[in-house]
């Protein structure tokens, strides 16, 4: 009995092992294969995977602007008009748009089309010659912004997007790759940040100051040049990255002028032999050939011949990243500098100054009643207090045709009084000017030339 008992036991766990071993046989179950779902749609090409780019293109053509420049050519009673365009991004719905300062750096008039063909004169709120950069407002509100990313996420190889209007052609779109990163192609002045992003996206003319977009459909950058033997398209475009563009934005608007921060060194590549003769493992960094007297780097004792290698971790291996990276911060803001000193690595937090070697920040005013006679104002610093010792306001910049060019004043005036009332900062001299005195006799000097300068202005 027990014998039979065990034989059924047996004879069933058999059984069961074989009739699982046919169902897996006939029936194969499916594979669940789970993947990270990319930043774009992709579809099946015949031979390889291509990524789709009209959602992105839809959505971003929307920010992008059409610029129609005018310039005013007087000679005498006769007056000529020469036209040009451009692009700009819209990055606020308040109607802050952001372009190239070349393209309106002499205009007198910009007309800006918006994407639904509305079209918009423009005010000029700040430009940065340095960065290629300038800002215009529209009254208009609730505007589809472009939303900045980030430049530094960015890698060799990525898939972007140029938006623009060439040819007058209302946004065209373009694609490419990122071909390198932090390009200098020494294009203006010595204070000029170039750290450009380049491209094979095509750009023509026409094209400046649009939108370099990621796959995120953000803007990572602002076209801004081409590369070319023959004045046309060869291959070559360069933008520039969303993470000074936002800090210059930022600054225009709040401040009126770049917050600009100086480290206060005169610097190198780091090439082969320089690298052997300092006995470098690697080539790598930017040395410092001069320090600035009272600078942020010498109180921070950095000297000639120190290897700067990162800034805030950022590897700078060259003066387009060191300086990419240096633009982005203000004057009082801290950096974080690794250098290599004497084959030693050394790390020190700096607290960065202005080209003044200050750590304070110098507003420009442009309220109604400097407009209406046509200059930019701001305080004088302490060390141009110190050094002139006199209080006074400064004149940044004054407006072509205005009522104080009339009178040719220019910028670097430092103005002491005015009707001989003395003005010790801005706002005190915006009020008295906000009382509506009709004649102006102004009082003061260039710091560059002896003797004092007197300007008589008419309201």
């Amino acid at each position: 009995m027990e014998k039979t008992t065990l034989q059924i036991l047996a004879s069933s766990i058999l059984s069961a092992i074989i009739a699982v071993s046919i169902f897996y046989y006939i029936q194969t179950p499916d594979t669940i294969i789970i993947r990270e779902e990319p930043n774009y749609t992709l579809v099946k090409n015949e031979k390889d995977y291509r990524p789709v780019f009209s959602e992105v293109a839809i959505r971003s053509t929307e920010s992008i602007v059409f610029l129609r420049i005018i310039n005013k050519d007087s000679q005498g009673a006769k007056s000529e008009y020469h036209s040009s365009t451009g692009s700009g991004v819209i990055v606020s719905p308040e109607g802050y748009i952001v372009t190239n300062y070349h393209l309106i750096e002499d205009a007198d008039i910009i007309e800006v089309t918006l994407n639904d063909k509305r079209v918009f004169k423009a005010t000029v709120i700040g430009i940065d010659e340095n960065t290629d950069l300038g800002l215009l407002k529209i009254e208009v509100q609730n505007l589809k912004q472009l939303k900045y990313g980030d430049s530094d996420s960015l890698s060799i190889g990525d898939w972007v997007l140029a938006i623009g209007n060439p040819f007058k052609l209302q946004s065209s779109v373009t694609a490419g790759i990122v071909s390198a990163k932090a390009r200098n192609l020494n294009l203006s002045n010595q204070y000029s940040v170039e750290s450009y992003i380049q491209t094979d996206a095509v750009v023509n003319p026409g094209n400046s100051g649009g939108a370099l977009v990621n796959m995120y459909g953000e803007l990572i950058g602002i076209n801004t040049a081409i590369l070319s033997n023959s004045g046309k398209y060869e291959g070559f475009s360069f933008a520039i990255p969303s993470n000074i563009v936002s800090k210059v934005v930022g600054d225009l608007i709040e401040y009126g002028s770049v917050q600009r921060a100086w480290l206060g060194v005169g610097i190198a590549d780091v090439d082969d032999d320089i690298a052997k003769s300092l006995g470098l493992e690697n080539i790598q960094g930017v040395i410092i050939q001069s320090v600035s007297r009272g600078s942020a780097a010498q109180k921070a004792s950095l000297v000639k011949g120190d290897v700067i290698t990162s800034l805030n971790g950022t590897q700078t291996n060259s003066i387009a990243e060191f300086n990419g990276v240096l633009a982005r911060f203000r004057p009082g803001e801290y950096l974080s500098v690794e250098y290599i000193h004497e084959g030693v690595v050394s790390q020190k937090e700096i607290i960065l100054r202005n080209h003044l070697n200050t750590t304070e920040l110098l507003p420009i005013r442009k309220d109604e009643v400097l407009q209406s006679l046509g200059f930019e104002l701001r305080n004088l610093s302490s060390n141009e207090k110190y050094k002139y010792n006199i209080e006074g306001v400064k004149v940044i910049s004054v407006y072509k045709n205005s009522l104080i060019d009339q009178v040719s004043m220019e910028p670097n005036y430092i103005i002491t009084s005015i009707n001989r009332l003395t003005f010790t900062d801005v706002a005190t001299l915006i009020s008295y000017l906000d009382s509506e005195p009709t004649i102006l006799e102004f009082e003061g000097f260039y710091p560059e030339y002896p003797g004092s300068y007197p300007y008589k202005v008419s309201r």
